[in-house]
């Protein structure tokens, strides 16, 4: 016969495995969004950047926008890779006022799967010539 404490640990096993296995499944889409602290630095300009609003759209299509004395948003693809711990990969293909924006970027969550860590981004406008380089840590 099973006994209250074995059947107890036992239940509580269980849900410690599920939810470890809840928390590192890949997303199919997310939006989240974290003040912090960071830089937007687009060529010689840097701007303290203190939010971050990130749209993972199901498919793989990619919304960002940095909020700081300027306003940033980029669009482009997303895909997750098996280990989350490595960071969402990010592509961006555009901006709100330009299409020829292209890089690359790393957006990093939290152990819960749904809240952002960080986010590391760097691009170029084509037809601008200027590197665009955003680093930021959420609180």
């Amino acid at each position: 016969m099973f006994n209250c404490k074995m059947i107890c640990l036992c239940g509580v096993f269980l849900l410690a495995t599920a939810s470890m296995a809840a928390a590192q499944q890949k997303p199919t889409s997310l939006t989240a969004d974290a003040k912090g602290s960071g830089t937007i630095k687009i060529g010689s300009e840097e701007f303290p950047l203190h939010a971050v609003v990130v749209k993972l759209i199901e498919g793989g299509a990619l919304e960002l926008t940095l909020v700081s004395e300027i306003t940033v948003f980029f669009k482009g693809t997303w895909s997750a890779p098996d280990d989350l711990t490595k960071g969402i990969d990010l592509t961006i293909t555009g901006s709100e006022s330009a299409s020829t924006m292209r890089g690359q970027g790393k957006l990093f969550l939290k152990s819960d799967g749904t809240s952002i860590a960080g986010l590391k981004v760097q691009a170029t406008s084509q037809l601008r010539k200027k590197l665009i380089n955003v680093d930021f840590v959420a609180q």
